[in-house]
């Protein structure tokens, strides 16, 4: 059991040791989107620029190129008059002055247009990159909630095995406990049972020497009766001769008397002395 629990403590800081690096990478993909949005912010900055400098160079080439060919033509205009000297009139300087302002009239309405046809293109492409990067932006977000769900899946997976091995380690000192108290209960029976057995043995002998005395004293009353007027042999033995020889013999001998064969060697010994 404390190796699992080593065991599931390690698989534990390993999960931790994984959210972590996920976590860092995760901060350091956010660091590396932002820095090349950045990036491509400026690029788009420097695009425009690039493309405000180009316009203003046509714009400009167009404007010096739309004078010399007023000045052209101009040219042209005085050469195809005859070579007299006739004095300008006022309707002559009325014309050429409508014909400036029709000119330059043109000139301001197409350069408005030009740069509405300009703002309108700016306009279109923020709003593309602003689209895109909404889109990039929920894509984001879809991949944090994903790895959200991810980590809580493997939280709850973890908390999930835990709660297994608790369990298991719960059922399985149950089940010791239970072994513990069969065998405490075995125990118990054998040593009833052992106890109940030396009582009856103890009861059985009893019954025996009682009933081994009583044909014993009526063997004794028996020969006294038959035998009175025949000397005991064992009386004339010594004390030194009955203590040479073994309990086992000295109850045979008393047996053989019929007298009881029960307790001390001394009291077997003055049992057949008397």
């Amino acid at each position: 059991s404390i190796q699992r629990i080593s065991e599931l403590k390690a698989q534990k800081r390993k999960l931790e040791e994984q959210n972590t690096v996920r976590k860092e990478s995760k901060v350091t993909w956010q660091k590396l989107e932002a820095k090349r949005e950045l990036l491509r912010e400026k690029q788009a900055a420097r695009k425009e620029q690039q493309t405000e400098r180009r316009n203003k160079r046509a714009e400009e080439k167009e404007r010096l190129a739309q004078e010399r060919m007023m000045r052209h033509r101009s040219l042209e205009a005085v050469n195809m008059l005859p070579h007299v000297e006739i004095p300008l009139s006022s309707e002559t300087l009325c014309g050429e002055i409508l014909w400036k302002k029709l000119f330059f009239a043109e000139k301001a309405a197409a350069k408005a247009k030009a740069k509405a046809e300009e703002d309108a293109r700016i306009a279109a492409e923020k709003a593309a990159a602003k689209a895109k990067a909404e889109e990039e932006s929920r894509i984001a977000g879809e991949k944090a909630a994903a790895e959200a769900k991810a980590e809580e899946d493997a939280r709850i997976a973890a908390e999930k095995a835990a709660a297994k091995a608790k369990a298991e380690e719960e059922s399985r000192i149950a089940g010791e406990k239970a072994a513990a108290e069969a065998k405490a209960e075995e125990e118990t029976r054998i040593a009833a049972e052992k106890a109940a057995i030396e009582a009856k043995v103890e009861t059985v002998d009893v019954d025996a020497g009682s009933i081994d005395e009583t044909v014993t004293a009526t063997k004794s009353e028996t020969k006294a009766v038959v035998e009175s007027d025949v000397p005991n042999p064992l009386c004339s033995s010594s004390r030194d001769e009955l203590t040479a020889l073994t309990v086992v013999m000295l109850k045979e001998k008393l047996r053989d008397v019929g007298k009881p064969v029960s307790g001390k060697k001394s009291v077997l010994i003055d049992r057949l002395l008397s």
